[in-house]
């Protein structure tokens, strides 16, 4: 039975154990309270000439990740090898275990002549370290002498593991909301970065994507209205300019992708269509076909999509030669209907097996028809299917026919494209009807 102390003798214990606590409390991280824990038992607890801690790892793991030397990391890898010892009985039997002569202990036998003959430790003394929400591990006393460990060391080291364990427990919470706090930190400084780039990136698109040239008898009007989420900012593009022959080329397109490098890869592309239309007298399936040799080449496993046009009037009548890049179809309004164009698209752009060739079709667009190019942003829904948003684009646009072309577009995006989840382009052509009288 432990003998009681003294008053003087109090006086010192609660002495000692409030420099204990208070050590412990610092400010430090885990790791360097395990390590104040360890030196601070060594100089404190009577008998102890080496310690070290025992901690469970989440998956029911144990390690010792802090010591006062390497006797006690040689004793506990003994331990955790034979699956037997002083502090994982401890940690086990949520209890105290000692031993005054590990040469003569029976109750570790896989482990108790080993840690004699490898380490010379003969005594001690493993204190379970918990708190109210379960077992962190055990402190762990050894000494290469005999009975070491007295009375007092058993009283005094109840009490330093019962404030070791709270003080680790405060560690760990210091460390959890550091960690929190420097995760959220990079959040900020990530999301401050994502919106430059954004910026970057919708700048870049709206300088590419300028004013429509006068195109004369043909009223043009486009616009681009970026995603919702900034960083979503892509490869949809428009484009309209004269050709050598005096066609107007018109272009609405998408390249996959939704970061800075898309925005670039769609400026790039946008430019070589421009140069291929312009440098031949050639339909627009075979500029298609050419543009798709140059992406394998330049921007390998790039893809996208586009439609590509050239409208021409001939004897008064105003036709439009259309390739399809497997894009969405083409909308044609006119002041009795609006029809979307029944030609199927054909292959996308930059697909590693290019077709032979692209077919150019041509529509005939009377007096006062609008041809309307898009982007799926417009319309792509991911809880509706194409067959319930095309139907209804085109019956939007066919109450809109008499809307100038200006009008038609701001009036459907504000329909269909108030906050797009993804980019959206639309290019209007309209047919004026005093140019075919």
């Amino acid at each position: 039975m432990v003998a009681q102390m003294s008053g003087s003798a109090q006086n010192g214990f609660a002495e000692a154990i409030a420099e204990v606590a208070r050590q412990l409390q610092a400010e430090g991280s885990a790791q360097e309270t395990l390590q104040t824990m360890v030196e601070l038992a060594v100089s404190t607890i009577r008998g102890c000439d080496h310690a070290g801690v025992s901690i469970v790892e989440r998956d029911d793991e144990i390690d010792t990740p802090a010591a006062s030397d390497d006797v006690p990391r040689h004793v506990d890898a003994l331990q955790y090898g034979s699956n037997e010892g002083p502090c994982l009985d401890a940690i086990r039997d949520h209890a105290v275990f000692q031993t005054d002569d590990l040469r003569a202990e029976r109750r570790w036998p896989n482990f108790s002549l080993r840690a004699t003959r490898d380490t010379g430790v003969r005594s001690m003394l493993s204190f379970r370290l918990f708190v109210e929400q379960g077992t962190l591990g055990a402190l762990n006393l050894y000494s290469k002498r005999t009975s070491a460990f007295d009375d007092d060391s058993l009283r005094i080291g109840e009490v330093f593991a019962a404030h070791a364990a709270v003080a680790l427990e405060g560690a760990r919470e210091r460390d959890r909301a550091n960690a929190l706090e420097e995760d959220l930190k990079g959040s900020q400084q990530q999301m401050r970065r994502y919106a430059r780039q954004a910026q970057f990136a919708v700048a870049l698109q709206r300088s590419i994507l300028s004013d429509l040239p006068d195109r004369g008898p043909l009223e043009l009007a486009a616009r681009y209205v970026p995603a919702r989420e900034a960083a979503e900012v892509g490869g949809d593009w428009y484009d309209a300019f004269r050709l050598r022959h005096g066609a107007t080329a018109i272009v609405v397109g998408d390249l996959a992708g939704h970061d800075i490098d898309a925005a670039v890869r769609m400026a790039q592309t946008r430019s070589l269509l421009r140069a291929l239309a312009i440098d031949r007298d050639e339909p627009p399936g075979r500029v298609l076909c050419r543009l798709d040799a140059v992406l394998a080449q330049l921007h390998e496993g790039q893809t996208g999509t586009c439609v590509y046009g050239q409208l021409e009037r001939h004897a008064g009548t105003w036709t439009a030669l259309l390739a399809n890049a497997g894009h969405l179809p083409p909308l044609v309004v006119t002041p009795e209907a609006a029809r979307y164009l029944d030609h199927p698209p054909e292959a996308l752009l930059g697909l590693p097996t290019i077709p032979q060739a692209r077919t150019s079709v041509t529509v005939a667009l009377p007096a006062g028809a609008t041809l309307l190019l898009y982007t799926d942003g417009l319309i792509e829904r991911r809880d509706r299917s194409l067959d319930e948003t095309l139907p209804e684009l085109r019956d939007a646009a066919d109450q809109l026919s008499d809307q100038p072309p200006d009008q038609l577009c701001d009036r459907l995006l504000a329909q269909f494209a108030a906050e797009p989840s993804d980019d959206v382009c639309i290019l209007a052509v309209r047919i004026t009807a005093r140019d075919t009288d």
